[in-house]
């Protein structure tokens, strides 16, 4: 159930789901979408026996029969058929995602993503569910600057749709793909959220160019199909992206630390977005748990549940770890193992590199709680000094019964005092075991440092104020008619539901080249997200003026957030909450939205509509931050340097001068344009990257293109 063969062509664009027309899409992406062609489809559930009636009465071509004949022969067609993911072993160590990866080669990453079914065994249930490539969680994108991404999207899922009613959820078979946290064009055939990939066959080809001075960091991939974006990544579909820049570098003893992903998912049984109940809807096949599962939520860790993680005493450790779940949040602690806990002996600590791909300014930081929130990627190194084992576990959200906690403990970490709303919505659960052994390795302290940045994430705290362009954003639930608060709710942004046309499409328009100055209301409760550019928390106060939030050094507990530091999905308590943007080389539409995505599908989605000249450069040209001047371009520039106990100067950077931060005034430069981010030909081979799929997958890749060629 749930499987489809590829269709000879992808059908035309859907009315319905985006306000792109087939005519105006194929002007802006040729033959993507030429001339819509008859295509054929079978369900594979179709038992084998009955195939050939079942042809016939279907009416294909002599060409479409025998190649769904093969395809089905070779696949099975049959329930059968659908591949297990077993996850029902409790505690067994960690998978490596290492055996997941895909390298581009020679500057090309040719990819292929097939959206079909599996079936989930975990220890109390089973089901089916959506996934990429057979796997739960779909492969690891790692890229270079500068690559070229051809990436071919493919929708085997049943062609059983319902239409549903617009900012609800609906159309839970179809799909696209969102590249979260990547610098590239929101605009077709880059990250454009209006693509429709329906199912039965239908496919897509994703193009993206990744910049030169793309910073290094850790971003991921997941379904942004209005109406079916929450259930379809609950319910597995994401993956891990990886940038990596040659010519980018940092200290020896950072370089040489191991690395391992951790891909954390949440999936939501209970409460008030489930994913059985909301699939139950429209197909009660899918997400349909046997024996029922009783559970509040099911939450896996590289697609295990609850894996043990090895570690040698002493070592230092970096985990780059994506919370790819959409729903409840986990504010994590290594239980009575860390030095802010009483009777602790501090067997274990974590420091942070980065929030969302976008390292900090000075690191490795000393932090306490490790907040894990919708879509987050936190990249930290990790040490135990001490043999045993160690138990990774989320604590509820503003708890003063544990740790001697206070609600002053919690506002140095959240921005203000326990919040009802995040402490209903948190989720205690164990997420793994560090399990430690013994080593003869000398432990060792990591020094603090500091290092350029790429200019589009320049930090804009010393920006003019008078030249920013200033821009609200209001997250709310509210009754459609005030009079009536018992009546229909509306999810927006800015009081506005999700449109495809009408004065409602675009929130408001801001030019490249510029700074925005975003003012949240609704980031304590809605974890705001913007796509293409990152934002940076500038402003985190009480009504008073007073910043709650606190550094390690001043509690403890807290240190995870800092003004200064750069994300792409926020949430914070604070009652007065600013960031700054760069708006970077892109025009046309940037997304923002809410990243419970039950609220997006909902409603509480907008675009900002970015205007000017594509590839227009926003930087300061005389900021300096540690080492020296922000970067562009393919090289130079690049270097690191101690902050304490002084400037060691490493990497392209000619000035020597210790850190400091001095007034700056940005100022938009129109720079050569880049390289579109819809290349059509790449100045290198193109030598396609090894497909991780399994043999059933090649084969429905192998025949889709077969028909492609066929017809």
């Amino acid at each position: 159930k749930g499987f489809a063969v590829a269709p000879v062509h992808r059908p035309p664009a859907r009315r319905d789901s985006t306000r792109l027309d087939a005519a105006t899409i194929t002007r802006r992406e040729g033959s993507a979408y030429a001339k819509p062609r008859a295509f054929c489809a079978l369900c594979l559930s179709t038992p084998r026996r009955r195939l050939s009636s079942a042809l016939c009465r279907l009416g294909m071509s002599s060409r479409c029969r025998l190649l769904a004949t093969l395809t089905c022969a070779a696949i099975g067609a049959s329930a059968e058929s659908v591949p297990t993911i077993d996850a029902s072993c409790v505690g067994c160590p960690l998978r490596s995602l290492a055996d997941y990866e895909v390298e581009s080669k020679d500057g090309v990453l040719e990819i292929t993503l097939v959206v079909g079914v599996a079936r989930l065994v975990t220890p109390n249930t089973t089901f089916l569910t959506r996934v990429y490539n057979g796997s739960f969680g779909g492969p690891r994108l790692s890229l270079q600057t500068g690559d070229y991404v051809n990436l071919t999207l493919i929708n085997t899922l049943l062609d059983v749709d319902n239409t549903g009613t617009f900012n609800t959820p609906r159309t839970l078979n179809s799909t696209n793909l969102h590249v979260h946290g990547l610098h590239v064009s929101g605009m077709p055939p880059g990250d454009s959220i209006l693509v429709d990939v329906p199912p039965g066959g239908g496919s897509y080809k994703y193009q993206y160019f990744i910049p030169e001075d793309h910073l290094p960091g850790h971003h991921w991939y997941h379904p942004h199909h209005h109406g079916a974006t929450a259930v379809q990544n609950s319910g597995g579909m994401y993956g891990s992206i990886e940038i990596n820049d040659p010519e980018f570098t940092q200290p020896g003893e950072i370089e040489a630390l191991p690395i391992e992903y951790l891909e954390i998912l949440n999936m939501p049984f209970k409460g008030g977005f489930d994913l059985e109940s909301t699939q139950a809807q429209y197909n009660k096949d899918l997400l349909h748990t046997k024996p029922p599962f009783n559970d509040r939520e099911h939450l896996l860790v590289n697609g295990g549940s609850y894996p043990t993680i090895t570690i040698e005493k002493n070592q230092w450790y970096r985990f780059r770890i994506g919370y790819f779940s959409t729903y409840h949040n986990l504010w994590s602690v290594i239980k009575d193992a860390q030095a802010w806990m009483p009777g602790s002996s501090g067997a274990c600590e974590w420091r942070l590199m980065a929030h969302d791909g976008n390292y900090l300014d000075q690191r490795p930081r000393k932090f306490g709680l490790l907040p894990l929130t919708q879509a987050s990627r936190e990249e930290i190194v990790l040490r135990c000094t001490e043999v045993g084992s160690f138990s990774w576990e989320s604590i509820k959200f503003g708890a003063t019964d544990i740790y001697g906690l206070t609600e002053d403990d919690w506002a140095a970490v959240w921005g203000k005092g326990v919040d009802k709303p995040q402490a209903f919505d948190s989720f205690e659960a164990k997420i793994a075991t560090f399990e430690v052994v013994d080593s003869d390795i000398v432990a060792e302290d990591l020094k603090t440092y500091t290092s350029n940045r790429p200019c589009y994430v320049a930090s804009t705290l010393q920006e003019d104020e008078t030249t920013m362009h200033k821009r609200d954003l209001k997250f709310s639930i509210a009754p459609e008619d005030p009079n009536n608060p018992d009546g229909v709710l509306v999810f927006g942004i800015n009081k506005r539901e999700f449109a495809l046309e009408g004065p409602d499409v675009y929130a408001f328009s801001v030019p490249v080249g510029g700074v925005v100055e975003y003012t949240y209301q609704g980031a304590d409760y809605h974890s705001a997200h913007v796509h293409i550019n990152p934002v940076q928390l500038v402003t985190a106060t009480d009504d008073a003026g007073v910043t709650p939030l606190k550094t390690y050094e001043e509690n403890p507990f807290a240190g995870f957030s800092q003004v200064g530091d750069w994300f792409d999905t926020l949430l914070l308590g604070a009652p007065v909450l600013k960031t700054r943007q760069l708006i970077d080389r892109y025009t046309g539409d940037m997304v923002v939205h809410c990243h419970i995505l039950i609220h997006e599908d909902l409603g509480m989605m907008s675009t900002i509509n970015i205007t000017g000249v594509e590839g227009t450069r926003c930087f300061s040209s005389g900021w300096v931050w540690g080492c020296g001047d922000c970067y562009t371009g393919a090289t130079g520039k690049r270097g690191w340097c101690y902050v304490d106990p002084g400037p060691i100067l490493t990497g392209s950077p000619t000035t020597t001068a210790a850190p400091t931060a001095s007034d700056s005034t940005f100022e938009p430069t129109a720079l050569p344009v880049e390289p579109s981010a819809s290349p059509t030909a790449p100045p290198r081979s193109k030598k396609d990257a090894a497909l991780p799929l399994s043999p059933r997958y090649r084969l429905v890749v192998i025949a889709w293109a077969l028909a492609a060629a066929l017809a």
